[in-house]
């Protein structure tokens, strides 16, 4: 056992077993194990071997067979107990002899004149290109597709890639050109143009919202009566047909109605976003047409009250209580802006 006890011997320190052996008094002249040997440490002479110990042990589930003779049979000559090799690092000399050769080779290429300036300028990944490489080699076989982390990480980058050009193009660069059509036209500031953001969006807010709403309130409703009415039938129907009706219980009623009302909800949200997509396809460079159509069908065809709640701060923005007169103020707000803009070659 080591002991450590630091630069005072009288404050509390503490021991490592370095080494545990089992000894035979009786023993003498005996020669070091290969590991000892390899190692440079220093051996008792009557420490005894496992396989020593348990010489002549007989196996319990097979009487009249010795444990070790048994081994024997069904592992490689003179090899009782083994590593598996699984960590090269902690066991150099017990790893298994390909994962050495394959560390080996690998540090061998990595040390080679210009690996290290390939794989700063041409391949960053080149180091896990030689690991695979190696690993071919060694074991006669070509990596399947599913193992073959260099290609899955490279195709992920060019598609990280392409994702970002598109996002870039389609995205970035046309609102970067919209926010300097606004600045130039208008001579905005930054501040200025996010203002213009939060009072565009927050119109448009308020409507969806609102409408959503309006379909929640109408979905729950409406299923309400669906699942009744539904109930009602099938009640009907076996009286008819002179069968029993078993009664649903308050839970069975209740899952009915949510059911009516969540596919009911699911129509009425497509409808809506049909209808949206239909406008402002109808009226693509006239915003305010666009706006006063949607909030039309809005209020009219879905039953959304504008003016009942606020979701996005306009009543903040435009310094009023009044939701109704802050959406109209808005509405003026973003028109004078459009309008400067649309002088610009970019639709804002």
């Amino acid at each position: 056992m080591h002991e450590y006890r630091g630069t005072e011997n009288s404050r509390p320190h503490s021991y490592e077993v370095a080494k545990i052996e089992l000894l035979d008094d009786n023993a003498q002249n005996r020669q070091p194990t290969n590991m000892e040997a390899n190692n440079g440490a220093e051996s008792n002479n009557n420490s005894i071997s496992v396989a020593k110990l348990i010489k002549n042990v007989e196996k319990s589930y097979d009487k009249g067979k010795k444990l070790l003779d048994a081994s024997e049979k069904t592992l490689p000559s003179g090899i009782r107990f083994r590593d598996n090799g699984s960590n090269a690092a902690a066991h150099p000399d017990e790893a298994d002899n390909t994962q050495r050769g394959v560390v080996v080779e690998y540090n061998k290429r990595l040390g080679e004149s210009g690996y290290q300036v390939k794989e700063a300028l041409q391949d960053s990944m080149r180091s896990l290109l030689e690991v695979q490489r190696i690993l071919e080699e060694r074991s006669g076989q070509p990596l399947e597709d599913w193992e073959n982390a260099y290609m899955a990480e490279n195709a992920m980058s060019s598609r990280n890639n392409a994702e970002y050009e598109a996002w870039k193009r389609d995205g970035y660069e046309p609102l970067k050109n919209a926010v300097r059509a606004l600045m130039e036209s208008k001579g905005l500031s930054r501040e200025g143009v996010e203002e213009y953001l939060y009072v565009k969006h927050g119109i448009e807010r308020n409507r969806e919202l609102s409408v959503r709403a309006a379909i929640e309130e109408k979905a729950e409703r409406e299923g309400k009566k669906a699942a009744h009415a539904e109930i009602r039938a099938q009640r009907d129907a076996a009286k008819q047909n002179g069968t029993d009706f078993k009664e649903l219980t308050d839970t069975e009623r209740k899952r009915l109605e949510k059911q009516k009302a969540a596919e009911l909800q699911k129509q009425l949200r497509n409808d809506w976003k049909q209808k949206r997509d239909e406008i402002r396809n109808k009226y693509p460079n006239d915003w305010e047409k666009a706006q006063r159509e949607l909030d039309k069908a809005a209020t009219q065809t879905f039953g959304a009250d504008l003016d009942e709640r606020e979701y996005s701060g306009l009543t903040a923005i435009m310094s009023t209580d009044d939701v109704a007169d802050a959406r109209t103020r808005a509405y003026d707000v973003v028109k004078q802006l459009m309008e400067k803009c649309l002088l610009s070659t970019v639709n804002c």
